[in-house]
Parts: structure tokens; sequence; C-alpha cells
């Protein structure tokens, strides 16, 4: 069976909230087979300390963390969560933050054809503030999915890894999030990258790349997300 996406979504808020406060977004798993659910989100607290990783269910069943990381200043974090087998139909992806947050930006993704052992092959992190980052992953299998969130202290938009599919808002009046997939044909090195129009500010990033399940091929490599 191919490793092709099976659904997606998004979820964008810049309201203050309180800890404990829970974002939640409606979502349709299929029902495939060796399923994998993957969220990642791009957050900012206003005041310089980063906040803290969220907790991530979908429905009843926790996610567990994959990679992240926080900007040495202004506040800012990645991160990426997945599930394998998540129960299909619709159920709510659930982020429970334990500490204040003023920014959040979430994707949502969901795979059939998955390995289910070992679904992340490899993920990577980085942090700076030059005017773009370009992350390369060594996979290991032919038609593995990327999968990556930025998060980057400033208002204008960044220009997204080409032909990707990507969650990426426009004319905000807060720092940015977005997150972008995008097929991996061939195993070996395989990036992703952004650039950004205001270099000297903080960026985080955070990658991850999907295992196909043994003897499957490629599948869909295009779509886009969009902020709701």
């Amino acid at each position: 069976m191919s490793l092709a996406v099976d659904n997606t979504a998004s979820l964008y808020d810049i309201t203050f909230r309180s800890s404990g406060y829970s974002y939640t977004k409606s979502f349709t798993m299929g029902s495939v087979s060796n399923g994998l659910l993957v969220v990642a989100a791009g957050m900012w607290l206003n005041g310089g300390t980063p906040p803290n990783t969220p907790s991530v269910k979908f429905g009843t069943q926790s996610m567990t963390l994959v990679t992240g990381t926080n900007t040495p200043s202004n506040g800012m974090r990645v991160d990426i969560w997945k599930l394998v087998a998540p129960t299909a139909g619709t159920a709510n992806v659930t982020l429970t933050i334990s500490s204040n947050m003023n920014m959040m930006g979430v994707g949502i993704i969901s795979f059939s054809g998955a390995d289910q052992t070992t679904p992340i092959d490899v993920s990577g992190i980085a942090t700076g503030t030059a005017g773009s980052v370009t992350k390369s992953l060594t996979t290991t299998n032919a038609n593995e999915y990327l999968i990556d969130a930025t998060a980057h202290f400033s208002a204008n938009t960044p220009s997204a890894h080409s032909g990707t599919a990507l969650l990426n808002p426009t004319g905000l009046s807060e720092p940015f999030a977005g997150v972008q997939y995008a097929a991996a044909a061939t195993a070996g090195s395989n990036s992703m990258s952004w650039t950004f129009p205001d270099p000297g500010d903080n960026w985080g990033y955070a990658i991850a790349a999907i295992n196909p399940a043994s003897g499957g091929g490629g599948g869909n490599t295009t779509g886009f997300f969009q902020f709701l």
C-alpha cells in the first residue's frame, strides 16, 4: 500500500489564552490501512519566555511528541506530534496548554500506508535569525513524506518550499506560524525550507519524515492547508 495523504485541516488563533485552555479542531480520520495522524504547530507567548509544549489528543487518544524546540528569544516554539493507528471517524484534535499563549497555528494531516512500528524515520530542529531556513534529512526509504512547522517573529509572510502544500496565513498583525508537507520520492538527502522577509528576527523550525509501510509506494503529493 502506498503512503498517501488521507485528510488535512488547520487551526489558527491569535487571541490571548490562559494556561489550561484547550484549542480544538474537528477532524475526520478515514477508515484506512496503516493509519497515522500528525499534528504540527507553531506557537508564541508574548514577553520573551517560550510557551510550554501542549498535550495533544485525537478524541480520547493521546498523541506522542516527535520533536520540538524553543527560539532563543521572542517567546516562540514549534512542535510535531504523532498518533499511530488513530481511530477512524470524526473527533476533536485538542491541544491543551499549560502556559499562557498568544498565538497558535496548527496543521493536521492524516496518512494511510504508514509504518506502524517506526512511523517516523528521522526528524530535526533548528533555530536562527537568518533570512531563510533549509533543513535536510537523510531519509531511509523511497516515497516518504516530510512535514514541518515554523514560527517566526514577524507579521510578514514567508515564502514556503516550492511545490509543497502549505498552511501560510497572510496579512497578520502577530508573529507568523506555518506548516507545510511534501512527498520525498527518493531515499537520501531531502529538504524543506522557508524564506523569511525580515532577517534578524528569531525563528524556530521542526521537521519529520514519515515512513511508508513495508513495500509501500508513493501516494498523492499535492494539496493545500488553509487557515480557518
